[in-house]
């Protein structure tokens, strides 16, 4: 099952407002169009700039799985696991 365009947009909103932490949810939004409208991704472009309380309800209709699953898909470790670490601390 593929995700609907508002689904793809609230990820996308949730993502972008821990870049831009100290600005509303409402400026995040308009951004994120901003930025849309400049890559020309016309289908996200064409409606009205929704209420805070709007977007906030949207984000609890996504729910925490979603984003779960987004990072269990994405996620991966940065580091190496050492083979032996005692052998290099015998040294």
């Amino acid at each position: 099952m593929t995700a609907s365009p508002a689904l793809r947009l609230v990820v996308v909103l949730v993502i972008a407002m821990s870049f831009w932490s100290s600005d509303s949810i409402v400026s995040v939004f308009k951004n994120l169009i901003h930025g849309f409208a400049s890559l020309r991704i016309p289908e996200l472009i064409r409606f009205k700039t929704p209420t805070s309380s709007s977007i906030t309800e949207a984000r609890q209709r996504t729910g925490a799985s979603v984003m779960t699953r987004l990072f269990e898909m994405v996620a991966k470790p940065l580091a190496k696991r050492f083979k032996n670490s005692t052998t290099t601390a015998q040294k």
